[in-house]
């Protein structure tokens, strides 16, 4: 999970804050990143509450 949240706030750096700097491709993958980057955010979560509910643990 925590990989995929910084990946994700880099993609949003490199597609709006910095996308002078990086070439039109790098800021188009940038762009699709910040669409598609949430949801193994949201898949690593729920894969999280998996195992806690499987462990026994309080989800």
């Amino acid at each position: 999970m925590a990989i995929s949240l910084l990946v994700f706030i880099a993609a949003l750096l490199i597609g709006y804050q910095f996308n002078h700097l990086v070439s039109m491709p790098v800021e188009i993958a940038a762009h699709i990143g910040s669409m598609i980057l949430p949801g193994f955010f949201k898949i690593g979560y729920v894969l999280r509450c998996i195992g806690r509910k499987h462990l026994g643990e309080v989800v």
